[in-house]
């Protein structure tokens, strides 16, 4: 049978390799995010936001933000 100490280190190498191997994995990628071109008014509509971005500014996607005088839509690339 292995020492303890042997088996205490494995263990903290193996969740170190898994931690950091995971990091690796999930590392969220988020696009440039602008102001919609196509958009006018306040944003209320998240769904209406992102297909008005999906269609004229060929973004990835759109949302509902505040941007500090209210809601805009903006586009995620």
């Amino acid at each position: 049978m292995a020492k303890p100490r042997t088996m205490i280190n494995t263990f903290a190498i193996c969740l170190i390799f898994i931690l950091l191997a995971n990091q690796e994995i999930m590392t969220p990628v988020e696009g440039k995010t602008c102001y919609s071109t196509s958009w006018n008014g306040i944003c209320y509509n998240s769904a209406a936001c992102s297909r008005e971005c999906r269609k004229y500014d060929k973004a990835r996607k759109g949302e509902c933000r505040f941007d500090g005088k209210g809601r805009a839509c903006f586009c995620i690339y």
